[in-house]
């Protein structure tokens, strides 16, 4: 199990780099597009990987009125992503790549005990062993850029990066 979260993390820095690279190709009006997330244009799906991010990092401090959290789970990304609607496109894009990289030298360490069978409540998700991060954050990004960023069901008409078995197979576990 542990060698398919190790695949994990190298998929989600692939996912990441690719990401990044659409990132810098995109004009002015295509940050402002609607997304295939409901309510949430393509800058906000940016913002919801970069604040995802910076929670495992930095985290900001939300609004207490929050509390409690919200028992739809989407909801609850509804809050970091309002957050960030006042910042600039490129704020946003700068959260998502520091804050992503440094992710992505963290996680690493969660794939070997004694780190990897801690567990983790994830609100609204349920609890899972901190290895196990890695394949649901590879999951989420890979959805976010195939289906709510690239068309046809999202708004950019890119072609969408090859997908190997390696990256995919622990996309799906």
């Amino acid at each position: 199990m542990l060698l398919m979260t190790k695949q994990a993390v190298e998929a989600l820095t692939t996912f990441h780099t690719q990401i990044e690279d659409l990132a810098a190709s995109l004009t002015p009006a295509e940050w402002l597009r609607p997304s295939a997330c409901a309510g949430w244009l393509v800058r906000d799906v940016v913002a919801h990987l970069g604040a995802g991010a910076r929670a495992m990092i930095d985290p900001i401090a939300l609004p207490d009125e929050r509390l409690p959290l919200p028992a739809d789970r989407e909801r609850e990304h509804d809050i970091h992503v309002d957050i960030r609607r006042s910042w600039s496109v490129d704020d946003v894009v700068a959260e998502f790549a520091t804050y992503g990289r440094q992710r992505l030298e963290v996680l690493p360490g969660l794939q070997d005990e004694p780190m990897a069978s801690n567990e983790i409540t994830l609100p609204g998700l349920g609890t899972y062993p901190m290895h196990a991060a890695a394949n649901g954050l590879a999951f989420d990004f890979y959805c976010h850029l195939h289906h709510d960023l690239l068309a046809p069901a999202g708004p950019l008409d890119r072609p969408h990066p090859e997908v190997t078995q390696d990256e995919l197979h622990p996309v799906v576990q």
